[in-house]
């Protein structure tokens, strides 16, 4: 029961107090598009980001002597080319088996894979050593978050459209403003500690 408490503690942590978008500045890649579109996005982002960062956290002993200088990025990339390509296969089987097609999933596949979210999530359980439990936890919070802060972009770029916005500020500078004051909000709230 104390594991199950301190993982959804964990989880709603990933998800508001650490987002990936708002206190660690990790880009949105995904608020051009429809509610709908970005909540299958944030779904494919939970199915790659959480398996991936188990796998992490049981390869820690192996990992953590290569993540020094530059072969941090690429051990990472590494494991998000093995994570694209095993859930291209799952997706392929389960169109196979409900005898549907699954490429505009597979199409999205590719963004929600070498998505900078994913590999920020990858790099956190790496270097805080998170145990398998905590790395379940913390990576479907953190694609929580991801998916949450990308709907509340989206909603802001909505809003930019029907307000009187200078033409100055219009499209990104906005958007910009607005991800820097949920940014203040959420510092704010944590209390300005740094976030490792």
């Amino acid at each position: 029961m104390n594991v199950l408490i301190q993982m959804i503690l964990l989880m709603m942590t990933a998800a508001v107090t650490e987002n990936i978008v708002f206190t660690r500045a990790i880009g949105v890649a995904l608020p051009q598009r429809r509610p709908p579109e970005i909540l299958k996005a944030g779904l494919l982002v939970a199915l790659i980001v959480t398996p991936a960062g188990v796998f992490t956290a049981m390869l820690s002993p192996v990992l953590t002597p290569l993540l020094r200088g530059m072969y941090e990025p690429l051990v990472m990339s590494g494991l998000m080319i093995v994570w694209y390509f095993l859930v291209f296969f799952l997706l392929t089987l389960w169109g196979m088996y409900r005898k549907k097609s699954v490429a505009p999933l597979c199409r999205t596949l590719a963004l929600a894979t070498f998505n900078s979210a994913v590999l920020a999530v990858l790099l956190i359980v790496a270097r805080r050593s998170l145990s398998v439990t905590d790395a379940l936890a913390y990576g479907l919070g953190s694609a929580i978050g991801f998916t949450g802060a990308t709907l509340l972009i989206r909603r802001q770029k909505n809003q930019a459209q029907i307000l009187r916005v200078p033409k100055a500020f219009r499209g990104l500078p906005v958007t910009l403003i607005y991800i820097g004051i949920l940014s203040l909000a959420l510092y704010g709230l944590i209390g300005h500690q740094s976030v490792a």
